[in-house]
């Protein structure tokens, strides 16, 4: 077994190639901006998700599970630019709510998913999720949350927040038979 000796160095004495007091203040500076930036861009999705949640409640005077269509250009100009296809989206809070049951319809070329209040889809639903445009009953558990009994489901979604949102579009327009 080896052993180096270290021997302690006065502040005031010279260190080749360490960098003095003025350069670790600077970099200690450094790093704590950089947490910062760092804690800033890390909570960007929850606030923008968290007002938008608000602005349902307030706005539209919606509550846990209730659906808001979007339909003009104008409406979803802060969702998705100039996109034309009609959607819709809606907000749970598990937290109050308790496990929520989402029965989603067969056909008519829907697509979405759920979300996480961290900007992540966490389960798809329609024309890209396990039903496959079938439809199908999801439940959906916030964290910690165990299926409750006597509630049938098709498929399970797990959410790490207890707030998450429903949005959803139509993929596929579809047109009445004999039009062109």
């Amino acid at each position: 077994m080896s052993c180096r000796v270290f021997h302690a160095v006065r502040a005031e004495e010279e260190r080749p190639g360490l960098p003095d007091a003025a350069v670790i203040a600077t970099l200690l500076e450094e790093r704590d901006v950089q947490r910062a930036c760092q804690a800033w861009l890390l909570a960007l999705p929850t606030v923008a998700w968290a007002q938008w949640q608000n602005q349902h409640e307030t706005v539209f005077g919606a509550r846990d599970g209730d659906i808001v269509k979007y339909r003009s250009v104008r409406d979803k100009l802060g969702l998705m630019g100039a996109d034309a296809a009609p959607c819709a989206a809606g907000f749970v809070n598990t937290a109050r709510t308790g496990p929520v049951a989402v029965d989603f319809p067969a056909g008519g070329g829907t697509a979405g998913e759920f979300v996480d209040f961290r900007g992540r889809a966490i389960g798809a639903v329609g024309m890209g999720g396990p039903d496959r445009g079938r439809g199908g009953r999801y439940l959906v558990l916030g964290p910690g949350q165990a299926p409750p009994e006597g509630i049938g489901w098709d498929f399970l979604v797990r959410s790490p927040t207890f707030n998450l949102a429903l949005t959803f579009r139509i993929a596929r327009p579809t047109r009445p038979s004999g039009s062109g």
